[in-house]
Formats: structure tokens, sequence, C-alpha cells
């Protein structure tokens, strides 16, 4: 299996004995569910990710909710198409995204800031963060991405000014969208590089 598609589900939590969809899974489709929280566990025998929810489940979504956590997720070492798309997540921890990520949605979710995935996900691509409520980009915000990103999408967010120097250095990008935000002013530095 290649792909894998749970979208418009009420998924919260996923017992993850991925098996062989570890070597084999690369787009994984989790749009429009139930989950809040992406975070990074780590113990001496696994890597966890914990997907947490208040909502309730009927019977049906037993299969999927029925432990506290998505194990192994960074394991997953042949994805590169992540769908979390309209959810509920409001953050994500650093290294809790399997590295081998080329494209990830994060649209429609709570995230107030840019994730902590610049050190992590070298070969990233296509980042789309549209209809967050994301206020403040920094300086760094970029920083391990600039040399593989290509596109980023920022649309309806309320960020309202583009930091100094935000693309510096990245040779890739060429398509930027900050559409429906409420930035007044584009530096002049913006995007030296």
């Amino acid at each position: 299996i290649f792909s894998f598609f749970l979208n418009r589900n009420y998924i919260q939590n996923v017992d993850g004995n991925w098996g062989n969809l570890a070597n084999s899974l690369r787009s994984l489709h989790l749009a429009e569910n139930s989950i809040t929280e992406i975070s990074y566990y780590h113990d001496q025998k696994k890597n966890n990710i914990s997907f947490t929810s208040t909502k309730r489940h009927s019977s049906a979504e037993q299969f999927f909710n029925n432990q506290q956590t998505f194990k192994n997720f960074p394991k997953l070492t042949k994805l590169v198409w992540l769908d979390l798309s309209s959810n509920r997540i409001q953050h994500i921890s650093a290294n809790s995204l399997p590295k081998s990520l080329v494209t990830l949605d994060l649209s429609k979710n709570l995230l107030t800031s840019f994730p902590q995935i610049q050190d992590h996900l070298h070969d990233l691509r296509i980042l789309y963060l549209k209809d967050n409520l994301i206020q403040n980009l920094n300086d760094i915000s970029f920083k391990g991405l600039r040399s593989s990103l290509e596109k980023v999408d920022f649309s309806y967010n309320n960020i309202e000014q583009l930091p100094h120097r935000l693309f510096n250095e990245s040779t890739r990008v060429n398509a930027i969208n900050f559409d429906s935000n409420f930035i007044t002013n584009v530096p002049a530095n913006a995007f030296n590089g």
C-alpha cells in the first residue's frame, strides 16, 4: 500500500502497528478528523506520536481509538505526503513528523505559530499552513528549510508583517501565498538571498 486515506472520520488516536506499511507507505491522508496535537514521546523502545481530542467516538471507530498514541510515526521512512488539514491541531512538537516528508498540509487547523519543523524536515518542498491562526513569523522560521522549500501557503492567517530576511538564501522558493492576512508593509530585504 502506497496511499492510505482516512479523511472525514472521527480519528483522534491511532494505535499504529504499521508492519509492512512502514516500508511502503508514501502518502497518509488524515484530513477532517479530530486531531488536536502531534507530540513526540520518546522511550527507550519506541517513538510515539499522540493525537488527542476530547470528542467521543462510536464503537465502530474503536479500532483507531483503543490506544492513546499513534506509535512509530517518525519511522514511516518512505512517507512523502502527509495531509493533516481540517483538524484541530494546536501544536506540533519538534521531531514528531517523518523526516522523509516532501509535502505537508496543515491547513485549516488552530496553529498560532510556525511549527518547529525546520531543523527536522530538510526535504520538505511544499508546506500548506493556510487558514490557521498564525500571527507572527520570525527571521528563523524557515532556517533549515531554505534549500528545499519550493512552495509555501500562509493565506488566511492573522499575519501582520513579514520579517526582514524571511527567505534569505532560499533559492528554490517559486510560490509564496500570503493572501487574506493583515500585512500592511513588505520589507525591502524580505526576499534578499
